[in-house]
């Protein structure tokens, strides 16, 4: 039987983020928007890191037919809607980000 591997805190983050990066910036190749993404997660504060990190530990923590805290949806369901205060500003921090990138 094959099992997959839960996703890493710096993978649900960046499921996250990309659809808001990618509109934000339409004329962008996914591969430059992948680079701006890794730089925020590299910058992101450590609330953001441990809110990410707590949701991918809790999907590897997951068994199928064993009771958990939380169902493998509802971690899905976090992680595509996390608090506000955790997903960068698209504007400011994004020139910022950008210009350090371009370099």
């Amino acid at each position: 039987m094959c099992t997959s591997k839960s996703p890493n805190a710096f993978v649900l983050f960046r499921t996250c983020v990309f659809p808001i990066e990618k509109t934000t910036f339409p004329e962008n190749l996914n591969q430059q928007n992948s680079i701006v993404i890794g730089t925020y997660w590299l910058h992101a504060p450590d609330t953001t890191k441990e809110y990410f990190n707590d949701i991918a530990e809790n999907l590897a923590l997951i068994k199928p037919g064993e009771p958990s805290e939380f169902t493998e949806e509802q971690l899905r369901f976090m992680a595509q809607n996390p608090p506000g205060d955790m997903i960068p500003s698209f504007e400011d921090e994004n020139r910022k980000l950008r210009m350090r990138v371009s370099r």
